[in-house]
């Protein structure tokens, strides 16, 4: 909010191209919003435009020219201040996930004062976060049963990179598959049916042992290996990548816990403008008042940031890093290309 106001009062710094900031006649004072924090980020947009104004960007210039010219590099100048104000870090609370409402809706109803009905809120989101949890860890925990411990009860070797030399065979290293020859194209199956065949050899061995020779020239298993190691490492950093948002939010949230002061301050308040009468206020921009109330990050008791990194923050890290395990092996043990791509769009 601090950012985007001070965007605002920023894009007002002139009247007309090339004018300097802040205008002659009017006092800095009446420019600048209250609070410690908006007017950081105005004197940052400031400063950032007198920088760009004197040339000391590594981005063109304000130079003489046509009234467009100068508007379109005023309008650049504006925008890389904005940027660079911007850049210096807004701690935020994630809006779309279960664990940034338990951390802040805990503190607005400690800043109402505990009214019931936004204890009961709290309890209800705790519940919610322990049934996530649980099932999340579930589902993390079957994947690595199937990968880790099924696949051993089936004799289910790692793939490796079984396979994955096979344009450079016969000649190449690591043409020699599991069974014991050479990999060609026509001979590679996934495990379920390499299993098969393999077991269906040995079955015409076991019940004509006297015709060994004709069973192992005319029944083959053929061999077990990847289809395209190019396409695992596709799937597989696109997976990783797709899970960098969610380490992103790790990150806020920690530093969140980090950089709020640990004493209990307000995350709520009630905020008119001052610009008009309340009642102007609603009538003209047709508002109730409920926009009048604002939420905002604030201090944080230190007993409240234990408690969000013990059953909050940590939780988070241990599944995301479970996932991130359990979905690279899981991706890395998949045979075909078909197979591997569907597994990863449902990762």
């Amino acid at each position: 909010v601090a950012v985007c106001g001070a965007a605002l009062l920023a894009m007002s710094l002139t009247s007309e191209a090339g004018r300097r900031w802040p205008p002659a006649d009017v006092p800095a004072a009446s420019l600048v919003s209250p609070g410690d924090r908006a007017r950081e980020a105005l004197q940052t947009v400031q400063s950032e435009v007198e920088r760009y104004l004197r040339g000391e960007h590594s981005y063109e210039p304000i130079r003489e020219g046509t009234e467009e010219d100068l508007s379109i590099s005023l309008g650049a100048a504006k925008l890389m201040g904005y940027l660079h104000a911007s850049s210096a870090g807004v701690l935020e609370v994630e809006k779309d996930s279960v664990y940034g409402v338990c951390v802040a809706l805990p503190q607005v109803a400690r800043s109402c004062g505990w009214p019931q009905e936004l204890s009961s809120l709290c309890i209800r989101n705790y519940v919610v976060l322990l049934f996530n949890v649980i099932l999340q860890v579930y589902l993390i925990y079957l994947l690595d049963k199937e990968d880790l411990v099924m696949n051993r009860f089936s004799g289910r070797m790692n793939m490796c990179n079984m396979g994955a030399s096979m344009p450079r065979c016969p000649d190449g290293p690591g043409c020699t598959g599991p069974g014991g020859t050479q990999f060609t194209p026509s001979r590679l199956y996934d495990f379920d049916s390499y299993t098969t065949r393999s077991y269906v050899k040995q079955a015409f061995l076991d019940m004509f042992p006297d015709r060994k020779h004709d069973v192992n020239e005319h029944v083959d298993p053929g061999e077990f290996g990847v289809e395209s190691s190019e396409s695992r490492y596709v799937c597989v950093f696109v997976f990783v990548v797709s899970m960098m948002s969610e380490l992103q939010g790790i990150w806020s949230l920690g530093k969140l816990l980090c950089s709020v002061p640990s004493t209990a301050e307000s995350w709520i308040h009630y905020e008119v403008p001052a610009w008009a009468p309340k009642s102007h206020i609603k009538q003209v921009h047709a508002c109730t008042e409920l926009d009048f109330v604002k939420l905002a990050v604030a201090g944080m008791d230190i007993k409240w940031k234990v408690l969000n990194f013990i059953f909050v923050l940590m939780p988070k890290v241990l599944i995301w890093a479970g996932m991130l395990l359990a979905g690279t092996i899981f991706l890395m043990e998949t045979q075909g290309i078909d197979n591997i791509v569907v597994n990863f769009t449902a990762l």
